[in-house]
């Protein structure tokens, strides 16, 4: 009998610019005989990164739990303190939440999760209230979103303004409302009032909710994303807004993984579409609905039946085992 490293576990600290600022080594040391298994983990953590994210599940996702979600981070050298230096590097941070408190502080909220309009009036951002919004939650398809009165939209524009500039403020508007919502949830703060936030959208989803930020093989980026660029310039004529911005659907594709009597749910990818229309605004009391709608599709492989052929049993029998017969 002998001792021996069974187990030994790796663990780099880098910097954000990637320079390793710690290396670890651990072993777990135990009595062995013969042959055994060695078995070897390779960690890397970024310093000051937060891994404090919802549980959806673990490792799968559980219906009706929120989904994980980041944001891409390009942070330039220079600004590092590298100055002279033109090159970037790239991180990953939870999407957050930009809480607002009664006071005006500010306070993030790094919560990880994606959220989305959940009916009302979108207009309620001059009075300070914000939208009611909802994270997206795993494997149910949502439609949703909110309403938008012309009177609210008249109050961003001049009557010398021709229709085409007209149409480019009102879809403005509505992109800021899908893009960056200032929301309100269901919970209220010590004075009974909603909490108030500011949602970002994240440019990643995590594929398992255990999924870690200084893991890039960890997450999948969201297809057709219209972040920071505005969408189609609209055309307007005579009331008309023609192909005007006036939702965003969302579809998330998902697979079991593991067992059939106990499968975990990994996202696998996930695409933004965006839903234009020709709207005409000279209808009094007009109101027009910004939807969103959220679709979770299964894609796992359907499981292939095979019957294989009975097994041959070569049967070994002594010469003599027939004999004598009468």
């Amino acid at each position: 009998m002998h001792r021996a490293a069974k187990l030994v576990y790796l663990k780099m600290t880098y910097e954000v610019i990637g320079t390793v600022s710690q290396f670890e080594v651990h072993a777990l040391i135990g009595s062995v005989t013969g042959t055994f298994t060695q078995k070897y983990e390779v960690e890397f953590v970024q310093t000051n990164a937060s891994d404090a994210l919802p549980m959806s599940g673990n490792p799968g996702y559980l219906i009706g739990r929120p989904i994980i979600g980041a944001k891409i981070n390009v942070t330039d050298l220079s600004s590092l303190g590298y100055l002279g230096n033109t090159g970037s590097v790239t991180t990953i941070l939870p999407t957050s939440n930009m809480k607002l408190s009664i006071k005006g502080v500010k306070q993030q909220l790094s919560n990880g999760v994606w959220n989305i309009l959940a009916g009302g009036s979108c207009g309620t951002i001059l009075q300070g209230r914000g939208h009611l919004v909802e994270p997206i939650r795993f494997g149910e398809d949502v439609y949703s979103g909110c309403t938008l009165s012309l009177s609210f939209l008249e109050q961003f524009t001049r009557p010398e303004m021709d229709w085409t500039t007209r149409c480019v403020q009102y879809q403005n508007i509505i992109w800021e409302n899908l893009l960056n919502p200032i929301g309100i949830t269901n919970e209220e703060d010590r004075k009974g009032l909603g909490i108030n936030f500011m949602s970002n959208k994240p440019d990643l989803l995590a594929i398992w909710p255990i999924s870690k930020i200084n893991r890039s093989s960890e997450w999948v980026p969201i297809q057709n994303l219209i972040n920071n660029n505005f969408p189609t310039t609209p055309r307007g004529l005579n009331g008309y807004c023609y192909q005007l911005l006036i939702g965003q659907e969302i579809e998330i594709q998902y697979a079991r993984f593991g067992s059939m009597i106990f499968p975990q749910n990994q996202i696998i990818g996930a695409k933004c579409n965006y839903i234009y229309g020709d709207v005409f605004f000279m209808k009094p009391n007009f109101n027009i609905e910004i939807t969103q709608r959220v679709r979770f599709t299964d894609v796992t492989p359907l499981a292939e039946t095979r019957e294989k052929l009975r097994p041959y049993f070569l049967v070994r029998l002594p010469s003599d085992f027939f004999y004598p017969f009468a």
